[in-house]
């Protein structure tokens, strides 16, 4: 399950690096894709440019999970393509195990250095 993007900036990029990623994933291992379970109900902020304070209240509540797919007791890959803090896979996993996910596991091609002290 790749994380969505909002349509607009959708419309803008063309494109949605985690659903591309999480396509070949899915291949890879013999496991269905499913780019369509999570919807993003609201356009946020780009957490980049946010300081780490305000990253976790951005995407607060800003995944929804589609009804029509069923997760009672489902092991899900959830795909991103950057990680910095964890905020937004941090929201879309919890949309997935309050959907019945018994398992979410988190799959990112880059992750951030955290700031030098």
């Amino acid at each position: 399950v790749p994380i969505p993007m909002h349509w607009s900036r959708r419309i803008v990029r063309r494109t949605n690096g985690p659903e591309v990623v999480g396509h070949v994933v899915a291949r890879f291992l013999g496991i269905p894709s499913a780019p369509r379970m999570l919807r993003r109900r609201r356009k946020t902020n780009r957490q980049f440019a946010l300081p780490r304070s305000k990253r976790f209240p951005n995407v607060h509540d800003a995944f929804v999970q589609r009804a029509s797919y069923h997760l009672k007791d489902a092991r899900v890959l959830l795909v991103d393509d950057i990680l910095t803090t964890g905020a937004t896979c941090d929201d879309a996993a919890r949309v997935l195990r309050s959907a019945g996910a018994e398992h979410v596991s988190v799959l990112v091609l880059a992750r951030t250095l955290p700031p030098e002290s």
